[in-house]
């Protein structure tokens, strides 16, 4: 793949052998010869374009479409009778109620299966689509919204313009223009979102290189899409199901940034991911042969002898390995162990769990990098650790609404988590490693923008119960809630009365959304519920603070009350 000056692709595809799952997935079914014309969908507009649980309400789903099928039906994921689309010249719509698109929702996921949208030619389905809606729940708090004009609006982690013009046609830089005169130039990549779905895939457009040691020229576009010098990278999201800033989607297309770009003969097969290869196991990925979409390759090539080995299942996937750290800076090259690569690149067939490939093998060292693109300038430990990222939402015909924003602000503060955060793409779901988590702590990414002043954490003192009617000391507790929607440890944090005593930590994960209960009395610690073991009682029954004070000792939230009664809401 060549590599222009000043515009550097890559792009994230589906594929079966490397379970790479987009939202909108499509494959086509048997050929036809009664197709004549192709078939294919153009966009999909949902109103309203996120669901929220629990609402009564109904949404409606336009599919355009290309190639005139004889007929468009939804079929339902558990093997219902399909729902034929009305059709309005090229466009396909349909309305469902909310028990429909919300039928085994998982909460906190963000998104659910509605089911598949099939096109015929005459009688044969020639084209599947899976389809997914958008949802926000309870996991996902309103945020606070700033008018910026009449065609902008920004949240703590969002930025939504008003986009009508064709979207991705030709080029994003409008838009991205358009949110530079309403920002300044202070972020290292910029995530553009489009509200109005479009079967393309999510794609890193490389804006400006100054590190040597990559296998990449200098270069620098960045006045071309308005900024001043700062902007490093564009991320595209055509598709905003799988807008997630935690998800390995968005950190790989980060990733793209530094790797993989090398000339070492043994790697060019694989630009811009990997190649099949040990080094494959990271967040990059592999390159499938022979138009080089990139493939999770969640494998450990084991030697069995005989030049074979046997692919194992890696107990840890979704982190940046030895090589792809020293590509970012974030490790020094003395620490990169020797890998090796397949000669033969056409194995496919046998990337799975148990799978055998054949060698010989081309051993790798970062010397051999070295020599053929030079060390990396700044290297480890000089180079930058602490990047930013904005987002911007495109919608088409209006501005979004509370639920819409409240949704995407969420997805967009999810890849500044130091923790693992519940995701989904498509049929895949699970907790995935957010920038942080997937450099393992060696860098951060901060997705807040400069519109309205965001709450820097989230955590609150939600209810002191200081005289239980009971009387029992396991009645008595604080309970602290994580309204925002990154998930927080809180080990090392502590929980203080007005008297000097403390309530130190342990382990604990605070999911966005949730909150956990710190009881005075004695019991087992469990998912929501903490335990202090004391035998005496701590809050006063007729005044006390609360303060909840985290690892710099810093004060996150507290919470006062005076006179009688048994418990305050905070």
């Amino acid at each position: 793949m060549t590599i222009p000056q000043g515009r550097v692709i890559a792009r994230a595809r589906s594929h079966a052998a490397a379970a790479l799952v987009l939202v909108l997935t499509v494959y086509l079914l048997a050929p036809s010869a009664a197709s004549a014309v192709t078939i294919r969908l153009v966009s999909v507009d949902w109103s309203p374009r996120v669901i929220r649980a629990g609402s009564p309400g109904r949404a409606t789903a336009t599919f355009r479409i290309e190639g005139a099928p004889t007929r468009v039906e939804l079929t339902s994921p558990d093997g219902g009778a399909p729902i034929g689309l009305s059709a309005n010249g090229q466009e396909y719509a349909v309305t469902l109620d909310a028990a429909r698109l919300l039928n085994e929702y998982a909460v906190g996921l963000g998104r659910n299966f509605v089911g598949f949208l099939d096109m015929y030619s005459g009688d044969t389905r020639v084209v599947r689509y899976n389809v997914f809606v958008n949802v926000r729940d309870g996991t996902m708090p309103y945020v606070p919204v700033m008018s910026l004009a009449s065609d902008a609006q920004a949240t703590p982690h969002v930025v939504n313009i008003r986009y009508d013009s064709p979207l991705f046609s030709d080029s994003l830089m409008p838009g991205i223009h358009r949110f530079y005169q309403l920002f300044p130039d202070g972020y290292d990549f910029v995530a553009v979102v489009q509200a109005l779905d479009t079967p393309e895939n999510r794609t890193y457009l490389g804006v400006k290189n100054d590190t040597s040691g990559l296998g990449l020229p200098p270069f620098d576009t960045t006045a071309l899409w308005g900024s001043a010098g700062a902007l490093q990278g564009v991320v595209r999201y055509p598709i905003a199901g799988l807008f997630d800033m935690a998800n390995r989607g968005a950190v790989h297309e980060i990733g793209h940034r530094w790797i993989n770009f090398l000339t070492e003969p043994s790697l060019t097969m694989g630009v811009p991911h990997w190649p099949l290869s040990d080094v494959a196991l990271g967040v990059m990925g592999v390159s499938i042969p022979p138009t080089g979409q990139g493939g999770s390759f969640p494998f450990i090539p084991v030697p069995i002898g005989d030049d074979k080995y046997r692919l194992d299942t890696a107990p840890k996937t979704g982190v940046f390995n030895d090589l792809e750290l020293y590509l970012m800076g974030l490790l020094p090259s003395a620490q990169v162990d020797q890998h090796f690569v397949f000669d033969d690149q056409d194995q496919f067939d046998q990337v799975f769990p148990g799978g055998i490939l054949e060698g010989p093998v081309t051993q790798l060292t970062v010397a051999n990098i070295i020599a053929g693109d030079g060390a990396r300038v700044p290297a480890f430990p000089n180079a930058p650790t602490a990047f930013t990222s904005a987002t911007i939402v495109l919608s088409a015909g209006r501005l979004l609404s509370p639920d819409e924003l409240a949704f995407f602000d969420c997805m967009a503060s999810h890849g500044e988590a130091e923790s693992p955060v519940l995701v989904s793409e498509g049929f895949v779901s699970g907790n995935s490693r957010p920038f942080f988590v997937a450099t393992g702590g060696r860098a951060t990414l901060s997705t807040t923008l400069g519109g309205p002043a965001p709450d820097p954490i989230g955590v609150h003192v939600g209810e002191i119960v200081f005289a239980p009617p009971s009387g029992s000391l396991v009645d008595e507790t604080v309970t602290i809630e994580n309204d925002g929607c990154v998930p927080l440890k809180l080990k090392g944090w502590t929980l203080h009365d007005a008297k000097g005593n403390i309530f130190t930590f342990g382990r604990f994960t605070l999911r966005g959304g949730a909150s956990v209960t710190v009881h005075t009395g004695i019991g087992n610690d469990r998912t929501r519920h903490l335990y202090w073991d004391r035998s005496r009682q701590v809050w006063g029954d007729q005044h006390d603070t609360a303060t909840v004070v985290g690892r710099d000792d810093q004060p996150i939230d507290s919470c006062s009350y005076t006179g009688g009664g048994s418990s305050i809401t905070c």
